[in-house]
């Protein structure tokens, strides 16, 4: 049956189709307890993305035992691939699947921290060097400012002692 989307068309026969389709739905190649059918099911194909399923009016998973291990029952089917041009989807293992997509989120959140740590240790050694700049800076401006304050005070007591010989007063012995 068509996936009717966000808006679907409901009828009468609407609850009737898939229950007449998985009643009478016998396949030669595959024993009863080896699939399974489902009815306005969402199907999510994306563990990081759960808004994006689909919602089939009916789906037929095969060589998916109903039980997990012969003994549990199964929460969840996860769609495993998209299989082919008329939107037939693969189910597979809930558990494997959730297993591996918890291993590639796993391995996603290891990068993206491994990322961010590598970024704070660049931005770390950025202000580092830029605190490391502003204090050379600082002592250059300082050592500038003792400079001009000695050269002042030389010129300034030179001035002074020019002035102390035009009195007639000798500036070594004052």
């Amino acid at each position: 049956m068509p996936d009717v989307g966000v808006s679907p068309s409901r009828d009468v026969f609407h609850d009737l189709q898939p229950q007449l389709l998985s009643r009478t739905l016998s396949l030669a190649d595959y024993r009863r307890d080896n699939w399974f059918t489902g009815t306005d099911l969402n199907l999510y194909y994306d563990a990081d993305h759960p808004l994006w399923h689909k919602r089939p009016d009916w789906f037929l998973a095969v060589n998916v035992p109903r039980l997990y291990g012969g003994e549990d029952m199964r929460l969840s089917y996860v769609v495993w691939q998209w299989c082919d041009r008329a939107g037939n989807w693969l189910l597979t293992d809930t558990e494997k699947a959730e297993q591996q997509a918890q291993a590639e989120r796993a391995g996603r959140q290891q990068a993206q921290q491994q990322a961010k740590t590598e970024r704070l240790a660049r931005e770390q050694a950025q202000q580092q060097a830029e605190a490391e700049r502003l204090v050379r800076e600082q002592a250059q401006q300082q050592a500038e400012q003792e400079r001009l304050a000695r050269e002042q005070a030389q010129q300034q007591a030179a001035r002074l002692a020019a002035r102390l010989r035009e009195l007639g007063i000798n500036p070594d012995d004052v």
